[in-house]
């Protein structure tokens, strides 16, 4: 515990306080609506009309099924659904906080898929949000063009 500066509960009953649970996928909810956040403006600077980003784009890949010339920032498409669903496990997180008399089983189901699954997206999350931005290409006359458009 001492390693992750972790401390033990002062006082504890049978089971762990679901608000710690609740407490730690907030914060993964925190940082994906982050993620989703820059990933949104990643896929706007990217719209056709904007053209100040660009994902990277592999020579093998294809763009759009109906215009493979276009290119879609479907990485930052993915952060974006991604962090829906990591938010999604807030929810059902917070109903487990209240348990009977402290000894209620009816969490650890739940629990199960909601701790396991927010951890894994907001983990894949990241790693795809560090892809995007590594890859990220800026097209600086656009920008300078789209900041004096009239």
């Amino acid at each position: 515990l001492r390693k992750l500066g972790l401390r033990p509960a002062p006082v504890c009953t049978q089971v762990v306080s679901r608000l710690h649970y609740a407490d730690f996928v907030f914060a993964l909810t925190a940082i994906a609506a982050a993620l989703e956040r820059l990933g949104k403006e990643i896929r706007n600077l990217q719209r056709s009309e904007v053209n100040e980003l660009c994902e990277g784009f592999a020579a093998t890949q294809t763009g759009s099924s109906t215009m493979p010339q276009k290119r879609n920032p479907h990485k930052s498409e993915r952060v974006c659904g991604l962090a829906r669903a990591v938010r999604a496990m807030l929810a059902p997180t917070l109903e487990t906080v209240s348990l009977e008399h402290e000894r209620d089983l009816t969490n650890s189901s739940l629990e199960r898929v909601t701790l396991p699954s927010a951890v894994g997206l907001t983990h894949y999350i990241l790693i795809e949000t560090r892809n995007v931005l590594r890859a990220l290409s800026v097209d600086a006359d656009a920008v300078e063009r789209n900041l004096h458009m009239g």
